[in-house]
């Protein structure tokens, strides 16, 4: 008489396969959550940079986009708030945010011909999380920005 069923080895051969594919799965996921925050945060931010510099031509004044704790500002000339809020994935924690090329500042300058009014080289803002990380340039001659994956 043979008995149906699965030895206790084979019980456990199928527990280890199990959980590597549940430690795969996890961290894929983590992975993926990072790359959707951090490329979701950096095209907001691209597009409230983009705003700032179509205020600072329609204005014929410059425009300054700045971090302000964990929301973003965008002030005129005259230090007039436009525009206050907090960008998705900008929370303490979740995104981190690296100003490169502008003299030690955390803010972009627009001049009223669109440029960019900063005394350093061409701004780089890094958004990164984890092992994500996206960069948006602003070049400094023209005002044209991209992002570009590192």
């Amino acid at each position: 008489m043979t008995e149906k069923g699965f030895t206790m080895v084979e019980l456990l051969i199928i527990m280890i396969i199990l959980g590597v594919i549940a430690a795969v799965g996890t961290v894929s996921l983590s992975s993926s959550t990072s790359n959707y925050i951090v490329t979701t945060a950096t095209e907001q931010l691209l597009q409230e940079l983009r705003t700032t510099r179509s205020e600072a031509l329609a204005r014929n004044e410059t425009m300054e986009f700045a971090l302000d704790g964990d929301t973003y500002v965008i002030r005129d000339s005259g230090g007039n708030i436009i525009k206050n809020r907090i960008i998705l994935g900008w929370r303490v924690g979740d995104v981190n945010l690296t100003f490169q090329n502008l003299g030690g500042a955390s803010r972009v300058l627009f001049t009223n011909r669109g440029l960019v009014g900063n005394p350093a080289g061409n701004p780089i803002i890094v958004v990164s999380r984890g092992g994500t990380t996206r960069e948006v340039h602003i070049q400094r001659n023209t005002g044209y920005m991209q992002v570009v994956v590192p």
